[in-house]
């Protein structure tokens, strides 16, 4: 990560924050501006401000994070992130709750501090290109692939072939049975675990894997086995995916779930998924670097 100083100008205060450029294959990936609310003063000074009630906020969007919107690429203007850094005794207000389901220019998240080292320290991350041949047809599979119905083939069936191709199992997220459910979470490394599941889930505010994987809603399913998968994955090895269950996730897991899987991608390997939704393609095209889109010839 590339860290720069400044201050944003917020009713007659001057607020420190850092900005984190997230890199991938020599390009600009994301920005992180980033507010420590752990500093005393600069809480203070956020707090005079009034940017989180509901009015300093709308003001503060106005003036401050939509001319940085408007600077950005197309690219860049999707990973905006706006990210306050909490003590870990702070708990979140009616009014922060309110502007962390705001999206507007910037996505807006309230993270621990000792949280936050987790996605500044970033793995080695590796351009992925390879050449699969189904046929003779052959595709470019990159670090992040998404699979689409055509008018001749469905999705599914695609995958299926890929996976033979590439000699590497279908992983049908959305039902695991009970055993492999299970097995999977004791398999995995807890600390990895934890970290996948607290990042598909929260994106870090909140701590600790669930006490029970029993007494879960199916989204908190769904999130605890997708982070089995991925701390048990070999390094290197094709993951691909079914079963996402884009339906069921709200606003906040859909892009905890894009940004997770396009992370994994860069340091683990290529990720191919199916995903037949026009709006989830669309997210996934502004939110994800050279994602490449696999449709059956």
């Amino acid at each position: 990560m590339i860290k720069q100083s400044a201050v944003f100008h917020v009713g007659g205060q001057k607020i420190p924050y850092a900005k984190y450029t997230q890199t991938f294959a020599g390009h600009e990936k994301a920005h992180f501006y980033t507010i420590d609310l752990t500093n005393d003063q600069i809480r203070e000074k956020v707090l005079q401000s009034g940017m989180l009630t509901e009015e300093g906020y709308e003001v503060f969007s106005r003036e401050v994070l939509l001319p940085i919107y408007m600077k950005e690429q197309e690219t860049l203007q999707y990973n905006l992130n706006l990210v306050f850094l909490l003590p870990d005794e702070m708990s979140l207000t009616d009014e922060m709750w309110k502007v962390k389901e705001d999206f507007q220019y910037m996505r807006k998240l309230f993270i621990r501090a000792s949280e936050f080292t987790k996605i500044l320290l970033e793995g080695r991350k590796k351009e992925f290109n390879s050449i699969i041949k189904i046929g003779p047809e052959k595709y470019k599979l990159r670090n992040f692939n998404v699979v689409s119905d055509s008018e001749t083939k469905s999705s599914l069936i695609f995958l299926r072939e890929l996976s033979e191709a590439l000699k590497s199992p279908i992983v049908y997220v959305g039902c695991p049975t009970e055993e492999s459910y299970i097995q999977n979470i004791k398999n995995a490394d807890q600390k990895v675990l934890a970290y996948y599941y607290q990042k598909l889930w929260s994106m870090f505010q909140e701590l600790g894997l669930p006490n029970n994987p029993y007494e879960l809603s199916s989204s908190e399913e769904r999130c605890l086995y997708l982070a089995s998968i991925l701390s048990n994955q070999d390094k290197g090895q094709p993951l691909l995916l079914e079963g996402m269950g884009w339906k069921s996730l709200d606003d906040n897991r859909r892009l905890n779930m894009i940004s997770t899987l396009s992370d994994f991608s860069e340091r683990s390997g290529s990720v191919i998924m199916t995903c037949d939704s026009k709006a989830n393609i669309s997210l996934i095209k502004k939110k994800v670097y050279r994602a490449n889109f696999l449709v059956s010839k």
